[in-house]
C-alpha cells in the first residue's frame, strides 16, 4: 500500500521548487490554474517508491 500525503499551500510555485531542493524531489504530474499563476494540483514524487 502506499501512503500520500497532501498539503495545501500559498505561492504553490515557489512551495514545489523548494521541495524539489530541499527533498530532491521532482514533480511529476501538475495542473495550473487558468491565469497560470498557481498549481490547482501537483505531484511530487521523491525518496524511493
Amino acid at each position: 500500500m502506499k501512503n500520500y500525503n497532501q498539503v495545501y499551500v500559498k505561492n504553490s510555485f515557489e512551495a514545489a521548487k523548494m521541495y524539489c531542493k530541499a527533498f530532491g524531489a521532482e514533480i511529476t504530474r501538475e495542473f495550473k490554474n487558468e491565469q497560470n499563476t498557481a498549481y490547482e494540483h501537483c505531484e511530487l514524487k521523491y525518496g524511493v517508491l
